[in-house]
């Protein structure tokens, strides 16, 4: 057996493993500090990670009272994150707040400006950037094109969210349609039409009142849309259909768990959703999140993510699959759900142990990235150290596997001519298993991931295992 052989066995060997005991042990990979030493930056405020690239927005950045914020883009090169880029708006002003929010999704990335003033007042903007070459390039700035933003009050692009064709721009502060309901906020949807983003929609509360704060935070999955109310801590449900998001219901809907703890910060993926919860009126010993699952068009609550009491400090939320992570006050705690449960499988504790709030969360392809914005302090985990990963791994001399086409834009075929296959597994470039196909789940053909870069396919017959790398472009 060959040394490069081993070390892939000790891999899927480690990986199994993990799985069987459902509690992998998540390191702190990668921890940031600001780049910029101005006092109170508020760097780590926003975050996003997709693929090989992380976001972390400083809002604050400057010398007060010329603050302009900047966003920092960080690159995982197989080994290390390194910081890649800063970003900084091309009209940039003192006070915009530019790092307010951010997003990212494959090859672009959004950032949010609450206070910009690129339509000539403080209203706020969002900035759109892709992916050319190497580098992050500006390629539009979104604002409130059918003005229904009352000029000073407004603040457009303090949430943002991006997934696939579509941007979500949230602005708490947006009268609902005229000057007599202030602050009852609004979200503004921007769909892509080649290299053009266009605004598609507003979506107001249908019932909004006085400060509301409607679009205090916004989620985006394929066809559905969560925005939060940050005054009366509920969620609001709304489902594509046509192309229009359309309100369906409020997520929240049991009386006795509103309150005033409840929905500050909340996450979607495809149909799970976490809600963010200190407390519920029925529930005081509560403090992490609310689950709830899309079934039948309806989301219904199906576990509390319950995690040991913290003294003070917001709670935050990001889930993907089956997997949830909640966020407080110096720590994360990790649950994973087996037989349409929740389970609090493990805690990721900074290297310093800080024990401040945890300001901003995100979860992606076996990363999490948290954020103490009082320190100034990002961090990285993940289930392996930096040297475990599908880069380091050659492939077998021998080797009959048809992996094809390589390079992908998204789709391969997979071909073993010498065994039928049995089992299909897909890895990031990190090692981490994303997907596995059984034989009578198997055809012929799989769909790599959004993101771009390099993943490793795994075939197995039962009896010999062998594997291709592929790049997904």
């Amino acid at each position: 057996m060959n040394q490069l052989l081993t070390r892939f066995l000790i891999l899927i060997i480690a990986l199994g493993a993990a799985c069987q005991m459902h509690a992998q042990i998540w390191n702190e990979i990668a921890k940031f500090n600001s780049p910029d030493t101005t006092p109170n930056n508020r760097f780590g405020h926003s975050l996003d990670i997709s693929g090989v690239y992380a976001v972390v927005g400083s809002p604050f950045i400057g010398a007060n009272p010329n603050v302009q914020g900047k966003a920092y883009i960080y690159k995982w090169d197989g080994t290390n994150w390194n910081l890649d880029q800063t970003l900084m708006a091309s009209d940039g002003r003192p006070n915009d707040l530019f790092g307010s929010s951010v997003g990212i999704e494959g090859n672009t990335l959004v950032v949010g400006a609450s206070n910009g003033m690129s339509i000539g007042d403080s209203s706020g903007a969002a900035y759109v950037f892709e992916m050319q070459g190497n580098s992050w390039v500006q390629q539009q700035i979104l604002v409130d094109s059918l003005n229904h933003s009352f000029k000073m009050s407004s603040e457009f692009g303090s949430a943002v969210d991006v997934h696939q064709n579509m941007i979500a721009v949230g602005d708490y502060m947006s009268p609902h349609n005229s000057s007599t309901t202030p602050n009852s906020g609004a979200v503004f949807l921007f769909e892509r039409n080649q290299n053009t983003w266009t605004q598609k929609q507003m979506i107001t509360a249908a019932d909004a009142n006085l400060s509301n704060n409607f679009g205090a935070s916004v989620t985006l999955s394929d066809s559905n849309l969560l925005i939060g109310e940050s005054t009366s801590n509920e969620v609001i449900a709304f489902e594509k259909t046509n192309g229009v998001f359309s309100k369906t219901e409020r997520v929240v809907k049991e009386a006795s768990i509103v309150g005033p703890d409840v929905g500050d910060h909340i996450s979607v993926y495809d149909n799970l959703a976490i809600v963010s919860a200190r407390s519920d009126n029925s529930d005081t010993t509560l403090y992490g999140g609310l689950v709830y699952q899309k079934n039948a068009g309806s989301w219904q609550q199906t576990a509390k993510l319950r995690c040991p009491p913290r003294t003070g400090g917001e709670v935050v939320v990001a889930c993907s699959t089956k997997t949830a992570v909640v966020g407080m006050s110096g720590k994360i705690e990790m649950f994973e759900s087996s037989n349409g449960s929740f389970n609090r499988t493990n805690q990721m504790v900074p290297s310093d142990r800080n024990s401040l709030p945890v300001n901003d969360l995100a979860l992606h392809l076996g990363w999490v990235i948290a954020g103490n914005s009082v320190d100034g302090v990002v961090y990285i985990f993940n289930t392996f150290p930096p040297s475990t990963s599908t880069e380091d791994l050659g492939e077998p001399s021998n080797s009959t596997l048809r992996v094809y086409p390589n390079p992908s834009t998204g789709t391969v075929y997979i071909e073993s001519p010498n065994s039928p296959i049995s089992t299909v597994k897909v890895y990031a470039s990190n090692g981490i298993l994303l997907t596995t196909y059984l034989s009578h789940e198997w055809s012929g053909q799989l769909d790599l991931p959004e993101d771009k870069g390099l993943y490793l396919i795994e075939v197995s017959n039962g009896n010999q295992t062998d594997w291709k790398k592929v790049i997904r472009r």
